[in-house]
């Protein structure tokens, strides 16, 4: 069995925070999304290691394309999957 790490909840609300307002620091995220700022820090380092985001300046992020593919790419199959989900439930 592939061992796959699970995002935490606040990874994608992140990369939809930078997608809407670029150049936040963790900080600001945090306070934006209800987090603690100790959660923040390393995910916004991993994140940047993943190249999902860049750190434009020190402690300075935004979203890279590689990242708003990931963000479009959640979208999409969270709609599909409400589609479907809606589609079963009108079935039954």
């Amino acid at each position: 069995m592939a061992n796959k790490k699970v995002l935490k909840p606040f990874v994608l609300e992140a990369l939809q925070a930078l997608a809407k307002e670029p150049r936040q620091t963790p900080l600001r995220l945090a306070r934006k999304l209800s987090v603690d700022p100790r959660y923040i820090r390393p995910t916004m380092r991993t994140l940047h290691e993943l190249g999902l985001v860049t750190a434009i300046e020190h402690g300075v992020y935004e979203i890279t394309a590689l990242g708003q593919t990931v963000l479009d790419n959640n979208n999409a199959s969270s709609s599909v999957n409400g589609t479907l989900a809606a589609a079963a439930q009108t079935q039954s």
